[in-house]
């Protein structure tokens, strides 16, 4: 009896069983083939003439990537200097948002994510995301970390700081080599470099060849082996500890301006320095003879076919440094993104090699209307010239805005070969930044910041033109204002929040 009654159970609990299995099949299946629309805000050149039929060729592209099939993105591009505010009115006005270029957004990843606008990504990165995780350096997602917590695919680019090399004209007065041996020899400006730089203008001035001189020098001159923390508050990349200056209270800086001073003594600085526009002089055979621009690889042969006569052009380091502010922001998920999970399967797409053809496809545009090949990896744009497309080009975006530019196609406009220079020579071989994902908490002393940028705008041009009768005495009074605007206050609480940021790193 007790057998049949639990036949009669089971009978009689299988329509149950069936149904509820149907039930499930069918939620199942509905998730699976549920149409999804992400909605990407980004900076670029507005909304272009070819955007809607390049965009539905990228969603049909999409659609033959895994777990992709139902998914649609919209875009939505914005010109930088109205990103901002647009931004902030799509999320007030709460329009869908689930991608978000952090770029040009008011505060930027920190900002964002201390509003609780995006979400945190490293659990979506190991579950959906592990091919970003192995083909982005971790060091370069570590810029986009807020507290600990990685916040935006970082836009994997050119990552350098600018290096702001010497440029002499070619001549038997400057020896390369030897001046590379000098310049190398320390971290930071020094008096053995000034030196150099005197004993050239005295044999220009000695032959009878002396045109303009030096260009006068601020920030370019003594930037050298230095990192930026925020503004003119900055540190010493090779010191054993991270210590909190202002650059205009450095010795390096006190340096140029004694030499300054008593290059203009001696002629080497124009007269008219505080009153000219100093830029027009650049590049001109009869401007100045020492001058400084941000280098590259290709510089030097650059400049040379510029201004139409030959040029050196020194590194003032052996090597690239990729500070903290390196990255343009990233790609964030928005905080009311439905579908994170598929929002961090196309972050990976446009970020590594398997989504490769749909990020040119986004980029470029199609070929044979938007670009022709040369190679297999190099193009040609249409309707347009240079490095970025307009709001009047047919179609272009921002192709550091879009994604892994290590997957872009180089241009007719990039040197040969820029590409493997870029990620395999540049970013790969640069110092990396100990403050890599610090974000300074101005809110205490922000009022203060900006009073001792006023003070700094009042007087660094003058004391570093070399034209002012007693530089110690004006620098004196320079000292006591920063003081007065603060300046130490300042100080003391970026130096609190660096310290407890490598304590908890």
């Amino acid at each position: 009896m007790k057998i049949l009654r639990r036949i009669a159970a089971i009978l009689t609990a299988l329509p149950i069983l069936f149904s509820a299995a149907g039930c499930n099949f069918v939620k199942d299946k509905e998730k699976k083939d549920e149409k999804i629309t992400l909605h990407w805000i980004m900076v670029g050149p507005g909304k272009q003439q070819d955007a809607d039929k390049v965009w539905s060729a990228f969603n049909e592209k999409l659609h033959g990537y895994e777990g992709m099939e139902n998914v649609n993105v919209e875009f939505e591009i914005i010109p930088g200097s109205e990103y901002g505010q647009k931004l902030m009115l799509n999320r007030v006005s709460g329009n869908q948002l689930d991608i978000i270029s952090t770029y040009s957004a008011s505060g930027g990843v920190q900002g964002l994510a201390d509003e609780g606008a995006i979400i945190p990504l490293d659990d979506l990165l190991k579950d959906y995301g592990q091919d970003i995780l192995n083909e982005v350096p971790e060091w370069a997602l570590d810029l986009c970390r807020v507290n600990g917590e990685i916040y935006a695919i970082t836009n994997y680019q050119q990552m350098v700081a600018p290096m702001y090399g010497y440029v002499v004209k070619k001549n038997q007065y400057w020896d390369k080599e030897e001046a590379e041996k000098i310049f190398f020899a320390n971290d930071v400006l020094d008096e053995a470099t000034l030196d150099y730089f005197e004993a050239y203008l005295d044999k220009l001035a000695e032959h009878g060849e002396l045109n303009k001189g030096m260009y006068p020098g601020t920030t370019w001159a003594v930037r050298k082996g230095y990192e930026s923390i925020t503004g003119a508050y900055v540190f010493r990349i090779a010191a054993d500890e991270v210590k909190v200056e202002l650059n205009v209270q450095t010795e390096p800086f006190k340096l140029l301006m004694e030499r300054m001073d008593k290059f203009y003594k001696k002629g080497y600085i124009r007269e008219d320095v505080i009153s000219a526009d100093l830029s027009n002089d650049v590049g001109k055979e009869d401007g100045y003879d020492l001058w400084h621009v941000s280098m590259t690889r290709d510089t030097e042969d650059q400049l040379s076919k510029k201004y139409g006569f030959e040029v050196f052009v020194n590194q003032p380091t052996e090597f690239y440094y990729i500070p903290n502010d390196a990255n343009a922001g990233g790609n964030a998920i928005s905080a009311e993104c439905k579908h994170p999970e598929t929002a961090m399967k196309l972050l990976e797409l446009m970020n590594t090699e398997k989504g490769k053809d749909l990020y040119r496809l986004l980029v470029y545009g199609i070929e044979g209307e938007h670009y022709k090949k040369v190679t297999e990896d190099r193009i040609e744009p249409i309707g347009y010239e240079g490095s970025q497309a307009s709001d009047s080009s047919p179609y272009g975006l921002y192709k550091w805005l879009c994604g892994n530019t290590e997957n872009a196609f180089e241009t007719i406009y990039d040197p040969e070969g820029w590409n493997d220079y870029v990620f395999n020579d540049l970013n790969a071989n640069a110092k990396k930044s100990r403050l890599a994902g610090f974000h300074l908490n101005t809110e205490k002393v922000d009022s203060k910041i900006k009073q001792t940028s006023a003070v700094i705008g009042e007087y660094v041009n003058q004391l570093t033109s070399g034209a002012l009768p007693d530089w110690k005495k004006t620098y004196a009074e320079f000292e006591e204002k920063l003081k007065v605007a603060g300046n130490d206050e300042v100080i003391a609480e970026i130096q609190r929040q660096v310290d407890e940021f490598l304590e908890n790193k």
